[in-house]
């Protein structure tokens, strides 16, 4: 296990208290301000915020001041960034209840716990370290070339000056169908990119800029900017140690923000970039979090709407995500997705949220005891984005969490070696 030094943990703790002051302040004066209408709000409770300090602070402290796995601190820091800090801004101002806080924080020590202290291998088939890559190459290809059959004649190269988005979206649900819903996000997020970091590490650099042609033309199939998010993400968190990572995470977040609000206060007819960043990255999930409790505290759906479908009646004609959006946002097209601990809930209670947070340590676990290289680490920033905005199931499947898990015990297994390259 490697350890992390005190000190240099000490100067992640600061970063996030920062990051911590700055959302809270972007929140009183830009989210409450401009999107009251969503329902937002700004009761701010002292006591509140004492409360949510305290556990917030004591946590960090515990995580900065025990031996930790480095995989374990990134993943740990990342859902703190994501979940903890938003849900402890807006419990200060009484958005949420204490019982959401409190469940993010259930998650967070599931993993933290049960992934830095239970070691849960899992041996598949190994296959010799110069094969590994040639494999990859070839799923990825082969996996792409009906993509390319379908999707070729429906290229719109104005996707990559971001215009025509949302046409070309409507040509991929039109055409598009379970093989390539599936198989997408697997080689988004999971071959393509692996194919990269090894091109990276050997030095391939034909076969890199082939991964990045593959990761261009799959953002042309469906132009999701996620996908060229997921590209730069994942070469930035290529570099430098699991500190150096974070260190440049939590600068570059904190820098973007302040440099959007500076702007939206200069001219405050620009909300969208700081919406964008501000906004519906960090505290949407609290605002639908509240949402979801509202509305399932009483009746729980038991996973009748997912893998549960066979045995327990659905009693809605929507999905869930429908659902809220037509009930708290009056509209019948909005689909308000939401993540780990939203789906939890409503399946279950805190008896999902329970259920959840221990399959997620699990999984997390596993992983660290497959010995992969931080400069994989792009890949699961990638699987929290997704965690934070999605259900369990859905992550699993479709945002190909078990393909990413599959990939981790096969492909990026005992690559810690690639940390001194």
């Amino acid at each position: 296990m490697k350890i992390l030094i005190k000190r240099e943990k000490f100067q992640i703790l600061i970063l996030l208290v920062i990051l911590f002051i700055v959302l809270s302040l972007v929140y009183t004066f830009f989210v409450v301000e401009n999107y009251s209408y969503m329902g937002f709000s700004s009761n701010f409770s002292f006591s509140r915020l004492l409360v949510s300090f305290s556990i917030l602070s004591f946590t960090l402290f515990l995580i900065s001041y025990v031996k930790i796995n480095d995989f374990i601190y990134f993943i740990g820091i990342i859902y703190f960034v994501l979940a903890i800090i938003p849900s402890s801004i807006t419990y200060a101002n009484q958005l949420i209840s204490v019982s959401i806080l409190f469940s993010h924080y259930f998650i967070f020590y599931s993993i933290f716990l049960i992934g830095n202290y239970i070691h849960f291998p899992v041996k598949l088939f190994s296959i010799k370290e110069n094969n590994k890559l040639i494999l990859v190459v070839l799923f990825s290809f082969l996996m792409i070339i009906p993509f390319i059959i379908k999707f070729l004649p429906h290229i719109n190269l104005k996707n990559l000056l971001l215009q025509d988005i949302y046409e070309t979206r409507a040509i991929q649900r039109k055409i598009s169908s379970p093989y390539y819903g599936y198989t997408y996000s697997i080689l988004c997020k999971v071959l393509v990119p692996i194919l990269i970091v090894y091109s990276i590490v050997y030095k391939n650099y034909k076969l890199l800029l082939f991964g990045f042609f593959l990761l261009i033309f799959l953002f042309l199939c469906g132009a999701h900017k996620s996908v060229l998010l997921g590209s730069i993400l994942l070469v930035l968190f290529y570099f430098g140690n699991v500190i150096n990572k974070l260190k440049m995470f939590l600068s570059l977040t904190i820098i973007i923000i302040v440099s959007f609000s500076v702007f939206y206060t200069i001219d405050n007819e620009s909300l969208l970039p700081l919406s964008i960043v501000a906004r519906r990255a960090f505290f949407v999930p609290s605002l639908l979090d509240s949402f979801y409790f509202d509305f399932f505290e009483q009746t729980p759906l038991y996973w009748s709407g997912s893998i549960g479908r066979n045995f327990i009646d659905y009693v809605y004609d929507k999905p869930v995500p429908y659902i809220i959006g037509e009930v708290y946002f009056n509209s019948t097209e909005t689909a308000a997705n939401n993540g780990i601990v939203s789906s939890g809930f409503s399946n279950a209670g805190f008896l999902g949220v329970i259920i959840n947070g221990l399959f997620l340590g699990l999984y997390i676990s596993v992983i660290k005891s497959s010995n992969i290289s931080y400069k994989f680490y792009g890949l699961y920033f990638l699987l929290l984005i997704s965690i934070i905005s999605s259900s369990l199931p859905v992550v699993l499947l479709t945002h190909s969490g078990i393909a990413l898990l599959i990939s981790a015990l096969i492909f990026q297994k005992n690559t810690t070696k690639f940390d001194s390259l």
